[in-house]
Protein backbone atom coordinates (compact mmCIF):
# COMPACT_ATOMS: atom_id res chain seq x y z
CA UNK A 1 0.00 0.00 0.00
CA UNK A 2 1.25 3.10 -1.03
CA UNK A 3 0.89 6.17 1.31
CA UNK A 4 2.96 9.08 0.11
CA UNK A 5 1.65 12.08 -0.88
CA UNK A 6 3.58 14.27 -2.21
CA UNK A 7 1.15 17.77 -1.32
CA UNK A 8 -0.97 17.69 2.16
CA UNK A 9 -3.65 20.34 2.47
CA UNK A 10 -2.39 21.78 6.14
CA UNK A 11 -5.14 24.90 6.23
CA UNK A 12 -8.28 24.74 4.95
CA UNK A 13 -9.55 28.79 3.91
CA UNK A 14 -12.33 30.03 5.57
CA UNK A 15 -13.99 31.04 2.02
CA UNK A 16 -12.79 31.30 -1.67
CA UNK A 17 -11.04 34.45 -0.95
CA UNK A 18 -9.20 33.57 1.55
CA UNK A 19 -7.84 30.55 -0.01
CA UNK A 20 -6.27 27.31 1.98
CA UNK A 21 -2.32 26.57 2.91
CA UNK A 22 -0.96 23.19 1.00
CA UNK A 23 2.83 21.71 2.38
CA UNK A 24 4.29 19.95 -0.61
CA UNK A 25 7.60 18.89 -2.21
CA UNK A 26 9.53 19.55 -4.97
CA UNK A 27 7.99 17.17 -7.73
CA UNK A 28 4.11 18.81 -6.39
CA UNK A 29 5.91 22.76 -6.91
CA UNK A 30 6.43 21.47 -10.33
CA UNK A 31 3.28 20.40 -11.33
CA UNK A 32 1.67 22.92 -12.91
CA UNK A 33 -1.52 20.90 -13.88
CA UNK A 34 -2.48 20.04 -10.20
CA UNK A 35 -1.57 23.73 -9.16
CA UNK A 36 -4.03 24.91 -11.54
CA UNK A 37 -6.65 22.49 -10.69
CA UNK A 38 -6.17 22.92 -7.36
CA UNK A 39 -6.32 27.31 -7.72
CA UNK A 40 -2.99 27.43 -6.17
CA UNK A 41 -1.60 30.75 -7.15
CA UNK A 42 0.96 31.28 -5.24
CA UNK A 43 3.94 29.01 -4.23
CA UNK A 44 7.32 30.07 -1.41
CA UNK A 45 10.30 27.71 -2.38
CA UNK A 46 12.50 26.63 0.53
CA UNK A 47 15.62 25.34 -0.34
CA UNK A 48 18.71 25.72 -2.42
CA UNK A 49 19.46 25.07 -6.37
CA UNK A 50 15.83 24.30 -7.03
CA UNK A 51 15.20 25.22 -10.68
CA UNK A 52 11.72 25.70 -10.97
CA UNK A 53 10.15 28.80 -12.90
CA UNK A 54 6.48 30.05 -13.38
CA UNK A 55 4.55 32.18 -15.76
CA UNK A 56 3.06 35.25 -14.33
CA UNK A 57 -0.39 33.43 -12.97
CA UNK A 58 1.41 31.95 -10.54
CA UNK A 59 3.26 34.21 -7.82
CA UNK A 60 6.80 32.55 -6.64
CA UNK A 61 8.95 33.69 -3.97
CA UNK A 62 12.33 31.93 -3.30
CA UNK A 63 13.82 31.27 0.21
CA UNK A 64 17.48 30.16 0.02
CA UNK A 65 17.23 28.21 3.31
CA UNK A 66 20.05 24.95 3.44
CA UNK A 67 18.45 21.59 4.57
CA UNK A 68 20.78 19.16 7.16
CA UNK A 69 19.93 16.32 8.98
CA UNK A 70 21.97 17.59 11.86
Amino acid sequence: MHLYQNRNLILKGQSEECGNLWLGDFDSARNKRTLKADKINAVITAGLGMKITYHSEIKHKILPLYDSEQ
